[in-house]
């Protein structure tokens, strides 16, 4: 249970501190006051994991000296209320070994810190527990010099300092990036653990205008109280405090009341997947004539209830309602009240074993994207980037469709371009990206086979989330799309200039036989080919001679062989165009 933690203090010469003295006791170490004589060792100090000096680039050596920095600092700071340093103190999560930890605040105090001009003197501590029972309390001293070094200066130092770290924002950005730090690790370890840096009354709003009721209560807690400096110190050396037990009931209220909310969540989806199976059930077994006049709407109905909510997160005055399978599918543009009123054609459709899709209307720019297939994990992390999804669908156990909102309406191919780039970087099914893919409405079941549970039941697509609001890096996304979908389009016009070879290569005739061959016995063979196309490509076989040797193995296609060859050759030069950044877009 990882808990986040920014507290940023000043030491000062009005309040009578000492940079030499608090840069001795944090790293544990023997410093002496040239000022006043004094000598501060704190080298028999105990729980120091790690104490590192972080420079800007260039820097003179004295700068990574810890005694002579902090005497260069108390040299030029020398009025009466000077601000000798600020400090932040950071808590590190119990998730991360001692080693990721001094790597997570390294990589984060280089980034975030020293990058802007300061020096950073980083001290980690991990005092001994005074009990079984006292939660870990891992955390990092980070004290940082309040002006630039300037070369050019006798002293080396800037002459005025830079207000601006000072600044409210520039607190704020460390607190909010601090807690994208712990998170980008927490997702590298494969945990699906979070922080977040706001307030519990911000993280409470946003859960309540999201529809999660559970989360709301669990941010409901009071903040955790705060140990203070002498509190701490007591701790630290074993000797319990009212302020210390204060903290540590609290963070195990914390603990018990996020265990309770995860089994109230399992036991809600396990609720509604049970209610919806026996409105399911009592559709099938209850058969009664339509009443002349429709009846009111059923508060107690979960599909109508999902279906309501997952059109409202979606935003549009009108979407397509599809139902597939079977001879006769059927596509109807409708608003969401006369989906509402629809609502008994489709049931009876879904219990025919018939699936329900919704998807942007096909003849018209709108703003919404769809990524298939992701995972739970995977929608964690969407949010992390700023992309947080406007509808979240659980299509079956384990898997996820997350619609998201761009908040300006977007051509197709954009949208589709989009997609793509979304369902690459994250995991999705790049196969399905496109600009007019349709999604399971939530309501209704997944007739597909291999999901019927042991009593041969389809599952419910499950509404987790329908905040709908826009992503909030939908300029770096759009960017990113269209430097792809342009590369694209150059890609498409050189593979219209594809040609056949006058005469076939017979070794890679031979070779693609081989292929054929070696195919499992009922393949696809226009999908061998296509597998085949590639490999040939990718060896640095040109696509004249790959469109040659394709021809000449393509009996089957007849009199279209050549037709057949040259398209294939032009989509796969086309599909293996690269992206315009090898390393992905940048985004969130």
């Amino acid at each position: 249970m990882a808990s986040y933690h920014l507290a940023a203090t000043i030491i000062g010469r009005s309040s009578g501190k000492s940079a030499i003295g608090a840069a001795a006791y944090r790293a544990g170490a023997l410093l002496t006051c040239a000022e006043t004589g004094e000598v501060f060792d704190y080298r028999r100090k105990r729980g120091i994991e790690a104490a590192f000096i972080v420079a800007p680039e260039g820097a003179p050596s004295w700068a990574t000296d810890r005694q002579a920095l902090w005497s260069a600092v108390q040299a030029k700071e020398t009025r009466k209320n000077s601000q000798l340093a600020r400090e932040l103190i950071l808590a590190l999560p119990h998730e991360l070994t001692a080693t990721e930890s001094a790597e997570l605040v390294l990589e984060w105090v280089r980034a975030q810190l020293v990058a802007e001009g300061m020096i950073a003197d980083v001290a980690i501590h991990d005092p001994k527990p005074r009990n079984a029972n006292d939660p870990p309390n891992r955390h990092a001293h980070v004290m940082l010099t309040t002006r630039e070094l300037d070369p050019s200066q006798p002293d080396g130092w800037a002459k005025n300092k830079n207000r601006a770290w000072n600044g409210t924002e520039a607190l704020e950005r460390w607190r909010e990036t601090w807690a994208a730090a712990q998170n980008d690790a927490f997702a590298e370890l494969g945990l699906t653990t979070r922080v977040d840096h706001r307030t519990l009354d911000a993280q409470r709003a946003e859960a309540e205008a999201a529809g999660d009721e559970i989360a709301a209560l669990v941010l409901s807690r009071p903040p955790e109280p705060r140990l203070g400096v002498v509190a701490g110190a007591l701790e630290t050396k074993g000797i319990s405090t009212e302020r210390g037990d204060a903290l540590r009931e609290a963070r195990q209220d914390r603990a018990l009341l996020e265990q309770l909310a995860t089994s109230a969540r399992s036991i809600a989806v396990q609720i509604e997947a049970t209610e919806l199976e026996l409105t399911s059930v009592e559709a099938e077994v209850v058969q009664t004539p339509a009443p002349a006049e429709a009846p009111a709407a059923d508060a107690r109905d979960r599909t109508r209830i999902a279906i309501d909510r997952h059109l409202r997160g979606l935003g549009l005055d009108q979407v397509e309602i599809s139902i597939a399978g079977g001879d006769r599918p059927s596509v109807r543009l409708m608003t969401p009240a006369q989906i509402l009123e629809d609502l008994p054609r489709l049931k009876r459709a879904n219990q025919a074993g018939h699936s329900i899709f919704v998807r942007g209307p096909r003849d018209r720019d709108h703003d919404l994207i769809l990524l298939d297939d992701i995972s739970a994990f995977t929608s964690k992390a969407l949010e992390r980037d700023g992309l947080k999804p406007a509808v979240v669908v659980e299509t079956s156990p384990g898997n996820y469709q997350a619609w998201f909102r761009l908040g300006e309406p977007a051509p197709a191919e954009l949208r589709g371009e989009v997609a793509r780039i979304l369902a690459e970087r994250y995991g999705g099914d790049t196969a399905a990206a496109d600009g007019h893919q349709s999604g399971r409405l939530a309501g209704f079941t997944n007739p597909k086979p291999e999901h019927k549970n042991s009593r041969g039941r389809s599952p419910f697509a499950l509404l987790h989330s329908y905040a709908g609001k826009a992503i909030t890096a939908v300029r770096e996304l759009l960017d990113a799309a269209r430097a792809a979908l342009a590369l694209r389009k150059a890609a498409i016009a050189a593979a219209a200039e594809v040609t056949a070879a006058p005469e076939a290569d017979s070794d890679l005739v031979a070779w693609w036989c081989q292929g054929h061959a070696a195919a499992p016995a009922g393949s696809n063979l226009s999908e061998v080919d296509w597998h085949l196309t590639h490999l040939a490509l990718g060896s640095g076989r040109s696509p004249e001679d790959v469109a040659a040797a394709l021809e000449a193995t393509a009996d089957r296609k007849g009199a279209h062989a050549h037709d057949y060859a040259i398209t294939t050759v032009q989509k796969a030069v086309a599909d293996r165009n690269p992206a315009p950044d090898d390393d992905g877009p940048s985004f969130g």
